[in-house]
């Protein structure tokens, strides 16, 4: 059996995508005192959108051309 190159990357993915999960709960408690709710939900949105852009960004720049035309 052969292990694959980037296992130390999706290990590291997963963990990173456990401490943000799990943390929420704790910055929603402490955030929701000083912001209304929807301002506090547009504020996380638009951060993920921009975080979500930033990434395509730089994984479309990594792409081979022969994978970008399918």
């Amino acid at each position: 059996m052969q292990i694959p190159r980037r296992r130390w990357i999706d290990s590291l993915l997963a963990w990173y995508f456990v401490s943000v999960w799990g943390s929420g709960f704790i910055a929603t408690k402490i955030d929701l005192q000083y912001a209304a709710p929807f301002t506090f939900l547009t504020l996380r949105y638009i951060f993920g959108l921009t975080c979500l852009g930033v990434a395509m960004v730089v994984w479309t720049k990594q792409r081979p051309v022969a994978l970008a035309a399918n």
